[in-house]
C-alpha cells in the first residue's frame, strides 16, 4: 500500500530559560517571524533577552528553513552561531535570547498503513531509547520493583488475580506518572496511525522543581513562583535574567541582589551582595552571610520570599481504642460456637449433615467448661468497657458545665495604629463589615510604601487594601527631569525633605524667568498645595546689595552674582571701611547668597569721590597768601560756599575744587 504522508508542521519546544514549557507550533502559514514584538512578530515570545524580531523560520520543499534577523544577539543552532539560513533537523537545539527551545517536525513523517506493528519503533525521536512494545511510558515509570516482581513469579496461575486473558481491545491499567505537556500515546501504538500529536507524546517536560528546598515567593511582583534549590548548589536573584539563577521581576530588586547557598549538609545562608534596597530576614536587614531556617521570611526589595522542607516530618496519629474492637467480635463468635456446640445448633455455614450427629458426654462436658471460661473474661472485659464510658461520660458532663469560651475581640484601632505608628503622613479608614482597609497619604519612598503594606499582613482583620499612597520620591524625580529640558531652568530642583511637604530650590536670572517657572508649576505639578517655593532670583539680590551700597555712600563698589556666589568690586575709601564691613556680615546673612567674593580695594577719601572733571572746565582762579579764594568754572566766577547746577563747593586746594551734594562727595580737577 501506498504510504500517506503528514501535512508539514512542527514545533518549538522550551527546554530551559523563559520559555521552559511552552510550545511554539509552526502550522499554519509557510513563513513566521518570532520575536517579542507584537507588531512585528507572528510568534511572540516573552523573553527580554530576545530582539523585536529575531529569526525568521520558513517552509521550503526540502523542510523548515531558519534564518537569523537578530545582531545584538543572534542566533544558535546546536551552539553554532548562524550567518545565513540554515536547514533544521529533528532535534536541533535552538537558542533563542535567553531561552532553549528543542526542534521537532512532522513533515517528514511518513505512516505504512499496511504494517502497524512497527509503527511505534519507526518513529522514535533523536534523543530517545527505543520503548518496549505494548506501551508508551518510561521504563523507569512502567516496570515494577524487583520485590514485586519475585512475588509475581511466586504465585500461581490461579492465585493471580484478574487472570483472564488479556484482549488488544482492552486498556491497561492506569499507572502514576509525571505532568507533562502532551498526552500519552495509551498502552500500544499498533491500534492507530500515528499522528502529528502521537509523534510529541513521548517528549515530557518536567516543571516540578526538584530537591529538598523549595522558595516560595509570598508577596511582591512574583507573588506565587516557586523555585527549587538542589543542595551544594548557590542561586545568585536579581533581577537580570542573564546573571541570575532565580530572577525577580521587581523594579526595587538590584541586578544581583543577594545570593542563597545551599551546602551539602542541608544548611541554608544568604548574603547581601552590596544591593541598593538591602535584604532583610525576618525584617532584620543583614550585612554578611547570615544562617538560614526553614519558614524564615526573606525580603529582596519589594518582594518577600520563604523557604519551604518539602522533606519535613509528617506523623499520623492512630487511635488506640479502635483496636480492641475486633476482640469483642472475636469473643462474639466464639461464644455463638460454643452455644451451638452444647444446644446441638449447627454454626451458620455448616453442612446440615453435621447438625444431625449427637454429641458425647465427654464433648457437652469439654464445651460447657470453654463456657464458663469465656463466659467470665467476657463479663471482665465489658465491665472495664463500662468503667471506660462512665469515665469518658464524666467528662464530657464536665467539658459541658464549664463556662463557655469568651472570644478574643482585637482592637482593630488600636492594632492599626500601631502598625502605621512609624508613617504619620498616612491617613487611614477601616470598614470592619468588608475587612476593606483605605490608605491616603505620602511616603519617601518606594521601600516605605513596601515596609508599610508588610506591617499590614501581620493583621488578621485586614481582607483587602485599598492602597492610594503617594510616593513622593517618583514624584519629583519626574519633575527634575522636566525642569533639566529648559536651559533658563536647569538649577532648579525640587526635593522631597518629608512625606508629604516638596520643596524647589535653585537659581533663575531675572523676574521674567521667575514668573515663567511659577506658571508652570502651578499648572503641571500634582500637588502644588505641598510645593514651598525658595527659588532666588539673581536680579532681586543685586537690587538689594546695590540699594545697601548707595545708602552707605560707596558709588564706587560694583555688584554681580552667579549661582549664590556674590561678587563685589571696586574701591572703598578708608573712613567708611568699618561700615563695609559690616555691609558685608548683612550680605552674607541674605537669602540665596552662599559665597561672598571680595575684590574692593582700600584707598583715601578722596580717591572715592566721583570725578566731575570732564564735565565742568575751569579757566581760572585766584589765592591770596597761597590759598586759593575764587575759581573760574564755565565763565562763572565761585567760591568757597557757592553752588553750581545743584553742587556746593566745601572746599579749594591743592588743584581740586571740591563738591557735595545730598551727602555724595564729587571733585572737579583743574592746573593751578
Amino acid at each position: 500500500m501506498t504510504p500517506d504522508r503528514t501535512a508539514q508542521s512542527a514545533k518549538l519546544i522550551g527546554e530551559e530559560g523563559l520559555l521552559k514549557g511552552q510550545v511554539l507550533t509552526l502550522d499554519d502559514g509557510t513563513s513566521w517571524t518570532i520575536g517579542r514584538d507584537p507588531d512585528q512578530s507572528d510568534i511572540v515570545v516573552e523573553d527580554p533577552a530576545a530582539s523585536r524580531k529575531h529569526l525568521l523560520c520558513r517552509v521550503t520543499d526540502e523542510g523548515f528553513i531558519l534564518e537569523n534577523l537578530s545582531s545584538t544577539n543572534p542566533v544558535t543552532i546546536n551552539e553554532v552561531e548562524i550567518s545565513e539560513p540554515q536547514l533544521l533537523q529533528d532535534g536541533d537545539l535552538v537558542i533563542l535570547g535567553a531561552s532553549k527551545l528543542r526542534f521537532y517536525s512532522s513533515s517528514g513523517a511518513v505512516i505504512d498503513t499496511a504494517s502497524p506493528v512497527n509503527t511505534a519503533e519507526e518513529h522514535i525521536l533523536p534523543d530517545e531509547k527505543p520503548l518496549p512494545s505494548g506501551g508508551g511510558m518510561d521504563m523507569d515509570m512502567t516496570s515494577p520493583p524487583p520485590e514485586e516482581t519475585e512475588e509475581q513469579q511466586a504465585l500461581p496461575p490461579a492465585a493471580a488475580p484478574d487472570a483472564a486473558p488479556s484482549t488488544p481491545a482492552e486498556e491497561p491499567p492506569e499507572e502514576n506518572h509525571r505532568d507533562t505537556l502532551f498526552e500519552d500515546e495509551g498502552s500500544s501504538g499498533q491500534d492507530r496511525p500515528v499522528s502529528e500529536a502521537d509523534m510529541f507524546s513521548d517528549v515530557d517536560v518536567d516543571l516540578s522543581g526538584g530537591g529538598r528546598w523549595m522558595l516560595k515567593v509570598i508577596s511582591g511582583p512574583n507573588n506565587g513562583a516557586e523555585f527549587g534549590m538542589q543542595s551544594g548548589q548557590s542561586y545568585v536573584m536579581g533581577n537580570d535574567p542573564s546573571a541570575c539563577d532565580i530572577v525577580f521581576h521587581d523594579i526595587s530588586v538590584s541586578r544581583q541582589h543577594a545570593r542563597m547557598n545551599v551546602s551539602d549538609d542541608e544548611v541554608l545562608s544568604v548574603e547581601d551582595l552590596g544591593s541598593r534596597n538591602g535584604t532583610q530576614v525576618d525584617g532584620d536587614s543583614i550585612e554578611e552571610r547570615t544562617s538560614l531556617e526553614a519558614n524564615k521570611l526573606v525580603t529582596v526589595g519589594s518582594s518577600t520570599f520563604v523557604i519551604i522542607d518539602r522533606e519535613g516530618e509528617r506523623s499520623t496519629i492512630v487511635s488506640p481504642p479502635l483496636a480492641s474492637l475486633g476482640t469483642i467480635f472475636q469473643s462474639t463468635e466464639a461464644m455463638q460456637a460454643a452455644q451451638a456446640a452444647v444446644q446441638g445448633v449447627p454454626k451458620e455455614g455448616a453442612p446440615a449433615t453435621e447438625a444431625k450427629a449427637a454429641p458425647s458426654s465427654e464433648e457437652i462436658v469439654h464445651a460447657l467448661e470453654e463456657r464458663e471460661t469465656r463466659t467470665a473474661g467476657t463479663l471482665i472485659f465489658l465491665g472495664i468497657l463500662t468503667g471506660l464510658f462512665l469515665v469518658l461520660g464524666m467528662a464530657a458532663l464536665t467539658l459541658f458545665q464549664s463556662e463557655p469560651v469568651a472570644i478574643e475581640m482585637v482592637d482593630s484601632k488600636k492594632a492599626l495604629s500601631v502598625a502605621l505608628n512609624d508613617f504619620p503622613e498616612i491617613q487611614h479608614s477601616y470598614t470592619e463589615s468588608t475587612g476593606t482597609l483605605l490608605l491616603l497619604g505620602h511616603v519617601s519612598t518606594n521601600v516605605d510604601r513596601s515596609q508599610l503594606l508588610y506591617n499590614l499582613q501581620g493583621l488578621p482583620f485586614v481582607k483587602n487594601v485599598d492602597d492610594n499612597i503617594v510616593i513622593d520620591e517618583l514624584v519629583w524625580q519626574e519633575a527634575n527631569q522636566v525642569l533639566s529640558k529648559n536651559p533658563a531652568w536647569r538649577s532648579v530642583t525640587v526635593q522631597s525633605p518629608s512625606p508629604g511637604r516638596f520643596v524647589m530650590t535653585g537659581y533663575i536670572r531675572n523676574q521674567s524667568e521667575a514668573e515663567r517657572l511659577n506658571d508652570y508649576i502651578s499648572l503641571n505639578f500634582p500637588y502644588p498645595e505641598l510645593l514651598e517655593n525658595q527659588v532666588v532670583v539673581e536680579e532681586s539680590i543685586v537690587s538689594k546689595v546695590a540699594t545697601r551700597l548707595s545708602e552707605a555712600r560707596l558709588l564706587e563698589v560694583s555688584v554681580s552674582i552667579g549661582n549664590g556666589e556674590l561678587t563685589l568690586e571696586g574701591i572703598v575709601g578708608n573712613d567708611k571701611i568699618d561700615e563695609y564691613k559690616e555691609l558685608l556680615l548683612e550680605f552674607r546673612d541674605m537669602r540665596g547668597v552662599r559665597n561672598i567674593r571680595n575684590f574692593v580695594v582700600e584707598v583715601e577719601p578722596q580717591e572715592t569721590m566721583v570725578d566731575l572733571s570732564d564735565r565742568y572746565e575751569v579757566t581760572g582762579f585766584s589765592n591770596v597768601g597761597g590759598i586759593n579764594v575764587n575759581v573760574v568754572i564755565n565763565g562763572r566766577i565761585l567760591t568757597i560756599g557757592d553752588t553750581i547746577d545743584g553742587l556746593r563747593i566745601t572746599d579749594i586746594k591743592d588743584g581740586t575744587i571740591f563738591l557735595d551734594k545730598d551727602g555724595f562727595k564729587y571733585r572737579i580737577k583743574f592746573n593751578k
